[in-house]
C-alpha cells in the first residue's frame, strides 16, 4: 500500500480551533473513528518519510517541550492591548490579564500568579504583534546551578523533565542571563478572542524583538534531512507494519465510527487507559474494561441515599458488554499503533535538541529523551503528539504542579 489514507481532517473541532489539548496519536482511533485512525497512520507515515529525507511529504516535526504552565500572550484584536493569560483566555468568560491587578483577580494562587506577572513584565518587551501560545520553561527563581553525574549544569524543571545546559556554552550563557524562558509553539489569528483560530503550529519568531531578559525559541526539531535515522530496511519494515495495520483498521471502520459517536464510552476508555498506564502497562482488555465499569456502577449505587434497583439501565456498561469482542479488537489495534509509535520515538530520541534531559528515579536523576514530538500536517494545519506514555504520561499523572491555580 505504502500511501497515505485520504480523509477529511476535522482537527480541533471540539475546541473551535484552539490548541488547548493535543491528543495522543493512537487515541485518535477512539476520538474520531476512522477519520482519527487515518490521521494517526498518515502522521506516522509522514514523520518517518520526512525523517528519511522525503521533502515532498507535507509533515513537520516539532519537539514537545515539557514546560508549564501554558501561556497565551499577545495583542487582543478587540482593543489592541497587550495581554497575558493561561488557557482560561479561551473560557466562555475569558480571563484576560492586562495588568498585575487583573492577574491578582483572575489567578490568586501564588505559583501561577507570580509566573504570569513575570510574563506580563518581560514578554511585553518582545513587541509581539500577534497572539502566541507557549510553555514556560524557567524564570530566575526556578533556574538552578546543579551538578549531575559530576558535571556542572544550569538546570530547570518546569514539570516532569529536568533540563540541563552547559553554563559555558552559548546557549547556557543566554539562558543564564535571562529572567524568563519560554518555547512558543502555536500562533492564533481572528477578529475577536472568541473566534481565535490556529494560524500555524510552530510559527516563525523572526519578527520578535531580541532580548537579553527573555530566552525564547519555537519548537522546531532541528535535524538534517537524511540524518541516517532510518535505513531503507527500516523504512520497508515500518511501511509494511503500517500497511498491515491499515488493512486491519479498514475492516474495523464501522466499529470505530460507532464507538466514536458514543462519547460516554470514549471518556471511560480514556480513564481506563490512564489507569493502566499508571500501573506501567499499555495494552487494554475488554473484559478488564468491563470490570472497571462495573466497579464504578457499583460504587455509584452505594453512594446514593435511595437504593437503585439492580436492573436500572446502564447505557455505557451495556454498550461495552454488547460489543466487547469488537472493542477488544480496537484495543489490540490501538496497541499496535502505539508500538510503531514507540519504535519511531526511539529513533527520534537519538538526535540531540541541544539540551540535556533527566528524570528522577528514586534519589537519582537518569538521562532521558525529550518528552515527545508533535507531527504537524502542513496541508490541514493539524497536529498530534507522539509521547512515550509509560515514561512520561505516568509521571505526569502524579507530579506536583505548584503553578496550577
Amino acid at each position: 500500500m505504502n500511501s497515505f489514507i485520504p480523509f477529511l481532517a476535522e482537527s480541533l473541532k471540539s475546541t473551535g480551533g484552539k490548541n488547548v489539548h493535543l491528543e495522543h496519536l493512537e487515541d485518535e482511533i477512539f476520538n474520531s473513528g476512522f477519520a482519527g485512525f487515518s490521521k494517526a497512520m498518515n502522521s506516522l507515515r509522514g514523520v518517518v518519510q520526512s525523517l528519511y529525507g522525503n521533502d515532498t511529504v507535507p509533515y513537520d516535526i516539532s519537539v514537545k517541550w515539557d514546560g508549564a504552565p501554558a501561556v497565551i500572550v499577545g495583542i487582543n484584536p478587540e482593543n489592541g492591548k497587550f495581554f497575558v493569560g493561561t488557557k482560561s483566555v479561551f473560557n466562555k468568560t475569558p480571563k484576560i490579564n492586562y495588568t498585575n491587578a487583573d492577574i491578582d483577580a483572575n489567578h490568586p494562587a501564588d505559583g501561577l500568579n507570580a509566573k504570569l506577572k513575570l510574563a506580563l513584565k518581560y514578554f511585553k518587551t518582545l513587541r509581539i504583534n500577534t497572539i502566541l501560545q507557549g510553555d514556560l520553561l524557567f524564570d530566575s527563581e526556578t533556574r538552578r546551578s546543579e551538578t549531575i553525574d559530576g558535571k556542572r549544569y544550569i538546570t530547570f524543571q518546569p514539570n516532569t523533565i529536568k533540563y540541563a545546559v552547559d553554563p559555558k556554552s552559548h546557549l547556557g550563557t543566554r539562558i543564564g542571563g535571562a529572567k524568563i524562558g519560554i518555547v512558543f509553539h502555536t500562533e492564533y489569528g481572528g477578529d475577536s478572542m472568541a473566534d481565535l483560530r490556529v494560524v500555524k503550529f510552530n510559527p516563525s519568531l523572526e519578527g520578535l524583538a531580541k532580548s537579553k531578559t527573555v530566552w525564547y525559541d519555537n519548537a522546531t526539531y532541528r535535524f538534517s534531512r537524511g540524518d541516517g535515522l532510518f535505513t531503507a530496511k527500516d523504512i520497508a519494515h515500518i511501511n509494511g507494519q503500517i500497511d498491515d495495520i491499515i488493512r486491519e483498521g479498514i475492516g474495523l471502520r464501522t466499529v470505530m465510527n460507532g464507538l466514536a459517536k458514543n462519547t460516554a464510552v470514549v471518556a471511560e476508555i480514556k480513564m481506563y487507559f490512564n489507569g493502566i498506564i499508571r500501573s506501567g502497562r499499555e495494552l487494554g482488555d475488554a473484559n478488564e474494561f468491563l470490570s472497571f465499569l462495573s466497579a464504578k456502577v457499583d460504587a455509584k449505587r452505594k453512594e446514593r441515599k435511595t437504593k437503585v434497583p439492580a436492573k436500572t439501565p446502564t447505557p455505557t456498561l451495556d454498550y461495552v458488554r454488547n460489543n466487547r469482542n469488537q472493542i477488544n479488537r480496537l484495543f489490540a489495534l490501538h496497541n499496535r499503533v502505539a508500538q510503531i509509535k514507540k519504535y519511531v520515538l526511539g529513533k527520534l530520541g537519538t538526535l540531540s535538541t541541544g539540551f540535556g534531559a533527566f528524570v528522577q528515579k528514586g534519589d537519582k536523576y537518569v538521562a532521558t529523551v525529550p518528552e515527545g514530538f508533535v507531527a504537524i500536517d502542513r496541508l490541514s494545519n493539524d497536529a498530534v503528539k507522539l509521547v512515550d506514555r509509560i515514561e512520561f504520561s505516568k509521571a505526569n499523572f502524579t507530579i506536583s504542579k505548584s503553578w496550577k491555580q
